[in-house]
């Protein structure tokens, strides 16, 4: 029954009194209905750094009768208050419901909790670029790549630090060939991304060998003896 309808009217009535002395009578008494306590509950969320925000949700927390939001009385649509967009940087960020003049119930009295939005951080690739070297010389000096940055940034405004570690599969005495060129994480650091390392190839090629004829002379020696 709703709130709305209250009082209601209690009536009495003799059913099995009965007494020798007595007579009886019955006054009509009347029952109120409260409304009962029903929490609005911004539900914890997350996403990626870089991207817009989810669709808030509600939960309706203390709901009776076996209502749901959709067959309760409740009229209208709560506002939501946050400080977070996709340029936020990685944390976690207050949401609440602002106000409830925007909806309204004659059955429940309502009160709300904040929610969360916890922003997680974003993937960049790291690829290693392909190098070569000369059979038996040292590595080169091995260069990288980011990409995927979010929000348009790029290397210099992303505030992304440090370099892969290079792991090449090939060491100096290693036979002409090619071999991975894998990558570590080495000093790499942001506060709003995460790596995902690709490796490259390194390429080993043949040594120039020259082979030089050296012009040999042959001698004659002739011994002589006096008599």
């Amino acid at each position: 029954s709703p709130v709305s309808a209250t009082p209601y009217t209690i009536q009495g009535s003799k059913g099995q009194m009965s007494a020798l002395n007595y007579s009886f009578s019955f006054v009509d008494g009347g029952m109120m209905i409260n409304k009962a306590p029903l929490t609005l509950k911004v539900v914890d969320t997350s996403r990626i750094y870089g991207e817009e925000n989810p669709q808030w949700a509600v939960d309706y927390q203390g709901l009776k009768n076996g209502e749901t939001r959709a067959t309760s009385d409740l009229q209208g649509e709560p506002e939501f208050s946050f400080s977070v967009d996709k340029a936020s940087d990685v944390n976690t960020y207050a949401v609440s419901l602002s106000n409830l003049e925007g909806i309204s119930s004659n059955n429940y009295s309502l009160s709300t909790l904040p929610g969360t939005l916890t922003v997680k951080k974003a993937k960049v690739d790291v690829t290693a670029l392909d190098a070569e070297r000369i059979y038996g010389d040292p590595d080169p000096e091995f260069h990288f790549t980011v990409s995927n940055f979010k929000n348009g940034q790029t290397w210099g405004d992303s505030v992304v630090t440090g370099a892969p570690q290079f792991i090449p599969a090939a060491n100096i005495l290693d036979s002409v060939g090619s071999y991975d060129l894998n990558l570590g994480t080495g000093s790499l650091s942001s506060g709003n991304y995460d790596f995902n390392l690709i490796k490259g190839n390194l390429t080993i090629n043949k040594a120039s060998l020259l082979a030089k004829a050296e012009r040999s002379e042959e001698h004659t020696s002739e011994l002589q003896s006096r008599e």
